[in-house]
């Protein structure tokens, strides 16, 4: 009777906030870690006669399972039954055996990054003569891109730092700091179902969707045996059962908090950052001090009106600032190691997130300066506003979190399509995948009413001045065809030697001897690999 009274006095505004901090999470984001740095042929290219093999690679290592490459014609028919390959470094897949004829093919392919994400993509090619002007557009889809998704993310992100908190405030003050065992030991087991729940929820989400459209039996069972992803799935589920044992046994406890926190960090973004040891033990201890605070928080919540919450304030006080400061400085170590430079936080729906979550910690804080405050003067009314305000603030942060999980740091290159209209001319620039290093392909249409007499392009790099003006070699390809009087120039090569800024110039030389300039400047980020 007394924990029921007890639930009805539960602040609803804390479950509230979770709720509405989950809901205002970005539905529409780029999730996928690895992408696709080279293809042969190259997306929206336009070739004479049929490639030997299609092959795709990307900027880090693939899971060797789970992964297809489909060579669908017009109508949607597969053209080819060979299955893909993978490189022995696990950055490569490729699909041989090809003899297509003259024609526009969809090439589709699903791979899963090595932290766990599974991508979808597709992209056309078009063999022998086409309609000269046509430049199709690639399509993608990545996993964990729904709100539904991310609403159960942060359910479960927020009950596992939440419940280790709890256990290691157990182990801290050994209990005797802790309000009374009876109510605690009520909410305990509600957060326990709570988490097995969410988790082996989520598990299921991310098992379905590494599937993909690939979805079988077996498939499942490939999924859940020789893949990280299906290891970490597994873990999901032994944390969600195990979970109801804690509790029993102090050994127990502990290894299930390091269980629970080593997984977490060996399925995000630090397994696929160098040096993966030391990236990972910093997310190990960048959750721990996380769980810290988190854990304490949600003590003090669901015990708002215990009289023996007050023996429990100052230790957390105390805790929660030491908890505080180490989370700032293995977030900026982790930040130093993802980013090749800091400027490119501004680059990615990474990097604004991570400055609305320092922004965020700052408030927090001034929140436990003021809270502090109010313990010292044993005032309760205002102790409970910046509890509140506390809470308000851990919700957002988790919330940010959320989506950070499933956000990459690095800025993605994407190929560039730019348009210019000057004198008689209407030129139209493709150039992909815009990396840098790689086999880049570079494609102007100029339309005019007359053959230009040379469409040339040269390139040069904006941050680095020692490296000469570079020229990509355009010709004309045979299946080009005049109609529409739209000329086609094409180019292939690693012409984009490094990453930095670079200027993109293009000159046309019209029948009356008048050259036309057009430039456009775009940034190459490095990709990782």
């Amino acid at each position: 009777m007394a924990d029921a009274i007890r639930m009805k006095r539960m602040p609803l505004w804390i479950l509230s906030v979770c709720m509405l901090f989950m809901f205002l999470l970005p539905a529409e984001t780029s999730y996928a870690h690895a992408s696709l740095i080279q293809a042969s042929p190259s997306p929206n290219s336009h070739i004479d006669q049929s490639p030997k093999k299609i092959q795709l690679t990307f900027n880090e290592r693939l899971e060797k399972e789970l992964f297809w490459i489909k060579v669908l014609d017009k109508n949607g028919k597969k053209v080819n039954d060979h299955k893909a390959k993978m490189s022995k470094d696990q950055t490569k897949i490729y699909l041989d055996g090809l003899n297509l004829k003259k024609g526009t093919y969809t090439v589709s392919y699903h791979i899963i990054s090595a932290d766990g994400h599974p991508i979808e993509s597709s992209y056309l090619i078009t063999v022998g003569k086409a309609t000269a002007g046509t430049a199709p557009e690639t399509s993608s889809s990545h996993g964990h891109g729904s709100l539904s998704f991310f609403l159960l993310r942060g359910l479960y992100y927020f009950l596992l730092l939440g419940i280790s908190g709890w256990i290691i405030w157990g182990l801290i003050t050994r209990g005797k700091s802790l309000p009374e065992k009876q109510t605690e030991s009520f909410w305990f087991k509600y957060l326990q179902w709570l988490f097995a729940l969410a988790a082996i929820g989520m598990g299921t989400i991310e098992l379905f969707e590494a599937v993909g459209s690939g979805f079988n039996l077996d498939a499942i069972g490939t999924a859940l045996i020789s893949t990280g992803l299906g290891l970490s799935i597994m873990v999901l589920c032994f944390l969600a059962v195990s979970g109801f044992a804690l509790r029993q046994f102090i050994w127990f406890d502990i290894l299930w908090v390091v269980v629970a926190m080593t997984a977490e960090a060996l399925s995000g973004h630090a397994i696929t950052f160098k040096p993966v040891g030391y990236t990972v033990i910093l997310d190990v201890i960048h959750l721990l001090t996380a769980a810290i605070w988190v854990g304490g928080l949600l003590l003090i919540s669901t015990h708002w009106t215990g009289e023996k919450v007050k023996d429990f304030l100052g230790p957390f006080s105390k805790g929660a600032m030491i908890s505080l400061i180490l989370l700032v400085i293995t977030g900026i170590l982790s930040t130093l190691a993802f980013l090749p430079a800091l400027t490119d936080l501004f680059q990615t729906t990474w990097g604004i997130l991570l400055l609305i979550k320092i922004g965020l910690v700052i408030l927090v804080f001034a929140a436990g300066a003021l809270i502090r405050r109010s313990i010292k003067s044993k005032s309760k009314e205002r102790f409970r506003q910046r509890f509140k305000a506390d809470f308000i603030l851990m919700a957002a942060i988790i919330a940010i979190v959320g989506a950070l999980t499933y956000s990459s740091p690095l800025p993605a290159n994407e190929p560039l399509t730019w348009k210019k209209a000057q004198d008689s001319f209407t030129v139209v620039t493709h150039i992909t995948p815009k990396n840098p290093g790689v086999m880049n392909q570079f494609t102007v249409e100029v339309a005019s009413t007359e053959k230009p007499q040379y469409v040339k392009m040269n390139l040069t790099s904006l941050s680095n001045k020692s490296v000469a003006k570079i020229k990509v070699p355009l010709k004309m390809p045979k299946h080009t065809s005049d109609k529409g009087k739209t000329y086609t120039y094409q180019a292939k090569g690693q012409y984009f030697s490094l990453p930095g800024k670079w200027q993109i110039e293009i000159r046309i030389l019209d029948q009356d001897d008048n050259e036309t300039v057009i430039r456009k400047k775009t940034k190459i980020y490095q990709v990782r690999q």
